[in-house]
């Protein structure tokens, strides 16, 4: 799925929808038995925030990913190091992530520790929103050098539940 502007707040985020998400081969997630959808984005110019709608229902849990935001092994990419938020559809933070702790937890797109990683169980049926941007649009959260510009790929996974309906796979 490409990005769509104008996605820059939650009354004009991005809806991704449940039937867009199949569990088909795709070494970038962790595990890709499960139904999944990759956006590929991009941070431009360094104030842009990326906004994406998600539908959950209760006990499924949504894995965010951010994938190739940044490469030091590339130094002629253009790299962003990312910052990401998750929202309940009241727009009340759930989590928020700047760097991973661990850069294989998304699978062999997860290069780089900068690339942030999010893991949340719903607890309600309903709208979830991600915000994507850059760190140092995000304010003084950011470690290092950070790039205020650039593409990132946005993994999305959806852990169903014996009742969870609406996939692409159903």
């Amino acid at each position: 799925i490409a990005e769509e502007e104008l996605n820059n707040s939650f009354d004009t985020a991005q809806e991704i929808p449940r039937t867009s998400f199949y569990a088909t081969e795709n070494p970038d997630v962790g595990d890709a038995n499960n139904p999944w959808v990759s956006i590929n984005s991009e941070v431009t110019p360094g104030t842009d925030d990326d906004f994406y709608q998600f539908e959950l229902q209760t006990e499924e849990t949504l894995i965010l990913d951010i994938d190739y935001g940044w490469d030091s092994s590339n130094e002629d990419s253009i790299q962003v190091n990312t910052y990401m938020r998750l929202y309940t559809s009241a727009h009340v933070s759930r989590g928020w992530l700047d760097d991973a702790a661990n850069n294989q937890y998304g699978g062999e797109g997860s290069i780089s520790p900068k690339d942030p990683h999010l893991v949340t169980v719903a607890t309600y049926d309903g709208v979830y929103y991600a915000k994507v941007t850059s760190c140092l649009n995000a304010g003084d959260l950011c470690s290092g050098t950070p790039i205020d510009v650039g593409t990132y790929v946005l993994n999305v996974t959806i852990i169903p539940t014996q009742a969870s309906t609406g996939l692409g796979d159903d």
